[in-house]
């Protein structure tokens, strides 16, 4: 990293609380980047090459709302990220992430979660935890099953599951109360493992199967899904009116 166009970046996140340093090349962190995460509101580092975080780089980083580190070789998160009660948008998409740590759930604040294309197998019972949390998107991810404190997340709309392992989706999902669209799609649920409940019982008015198993047909005949073809369906002509 170098150049008067970093530099002067640098210079200018103390005052603005903005650093965005993406395709840097950055395989490590200066001293002179690390010293102005104190400072920052909003942390662009994606499209680089960071294999690590230092541990406690966002110890004093009690100000930082945005946080995107996408696009890394990154195969873990460093603690103090995990303690930044007031984040409320987390990147760490793109990465070789196999799994997130239980101390998640101490992101209280986070309101967007993108963790698609890593290694996640699973996702932490901790995750229910995030109750600010509208949108999480875990896409291109190697998930076979989902947590059951999903239905904890009430103010998540949108959940992004697509190109995944799934065979099953937890009827918790459907006590989510303000879960509007669910992706799904290109993963391995058929009509056994998909839950009448999700259908009947919860308020998704956006549902995207395609590329599994079950077919449009087999969704048809399932208990509950005239209750969701009236959601879907009172949703899209809101939409044209």
């Amino acid at each position: 990293m170098g150049g008067s166009a970093t530099k002067e970046k640098l210079e200018r996140s103390s005052k603005t609380g903005v650093l965005a340093l993406p395709n840097e090349g950055l395989s490590k962190l200066p001293p002179a980047v690390l010293e102005v995460f104190p400072h920052l509101r909003t942390l662009d580092l994606s499209a680089n090459k960071l294999a690590t975080l230092p541990d406690g780089c966002f110890a004093k980083s009690a100000t930082l709302r945005q946080v995107n580190v996408a696009s890394n070789k990154l195969n873990a998160l460093p603690v103090s990220l995990l303690g930044l009660a007031k984040l409320e948008q987390l990147n760490v998409s793109g990465n070789a992430l196999t799994k997130l740590p239980p101390a998640l759930g101490g992101l209280v604040g986070l309101k967007r979660l993108v963790v698609a294309g890593n290694r996640l197998a699973s996702l932490p019972s901790e995750l229910g935890s995030l109750g600010k949390l509208e949108s999480l998107d875990a896409s291109d991810n190697q998930l076979r099953e989902l947590p059951t404190s999903m239905e904890k997340l009430k103010a998540l709309t949108e959940l992004l599951l697509d190109r995944n392992r799934l065979s099953t989706l937890p009827a918790q999902l459907a006590a989510a109360p303000r879960l509007k669209i669910l992706s799904v799609t290109e993963n391995c649920l058929d009509v056994g493992g998909f839950p009448v409940e999700v259908l009947r019982d919860s308020a998704i008015c956006t549902l995207r199967v395609d590329g599994n198993p079950i077919t449009d047909r087999d969704l048809r005949s399932l208990p509950g899904f005239v209750e969701y073809e009236a959601r879907e369906t009172a949703v899209r002509k809101k939409q044209e009116a």
